[in-house]
């Protein structure tokens, strides 16, 4: 694989491991994921979460960096504290906080719109530092860039026409 976009808080991970990847074009702009309970909760603020159980779409996802992190931040110890398990996606997740089966989400906007869709309101809580880092791009190797520049090129140019025709003709991009 020349190219992927992952989120960007695997990268912090790899980095410190010694992989070394570039992100070449910003898909992303914002940080999109956040930790979040059902509207109806009794938890208002993170530090409340101690005791709690947290769902993430998988345990190799961003939700468990993020919700690991954000405990921290709170003053919890994310090994002790917080009980991180796989609530999976959309309606599966929806109906594991519906019959409160998990306490919280580590998820990310995508998921917590098909969550609500579902009928389940979702609060989000404010990710503090997190929210100036940026959300998805597209990442490769240096090398790679060195010797794919031209397809890393076409790649970045190719996404970005879809972002101005979608801007431009939300109803037409709705159809394809």
């Amino acid at each position: 694989m020349l190219f992927t976009a992952p989120s960007i808080e695997p990268m912090a991970i790899i980095h410190r491991q010694g992989i070394k990847l570039k992100m070449f074009y910003l898909t992303y702009q914002s940080f999109t994921y956040g930790l979040a309970v059902a509207d109806s909760s009794p938890i208002k603020s993170i530090a409340e979460l101690k005791g709690k159980t947290v769902g993430v779409i998988s345990m190799d996802s961003g939700g468990v960096i993020v919700a690991r992190a954000q405990a921290a931040a709170a003053g919890l110890n994310p090994d002790r504290d917080i009980r991180i398990v796989v609530a999976g996606e959309g309606a599966s997740t929806a109906a594991l906080l519906r019959n409160n089966q998990i306490d919280a989400l580590s998820q990310f906007d995508v998921q917590y719109a098909m969550i609500e869709n579902a009928g389940i309101k979702i609060r989000q809580f404010d990710v503090g530092e997190m929210a100036r880092f940026p959300g998805n791009g597209f990442v490769a190797k240096p090398e790679t860039l060195n010797t794919h520049r031209k397809e890393a090129v076409a790649l970045a140019q190719a996404f970005a026409m879809g972002e101005i025709f979608a801007l431009a003709n939300p109803e037409a991009a709705v159809r394809i």
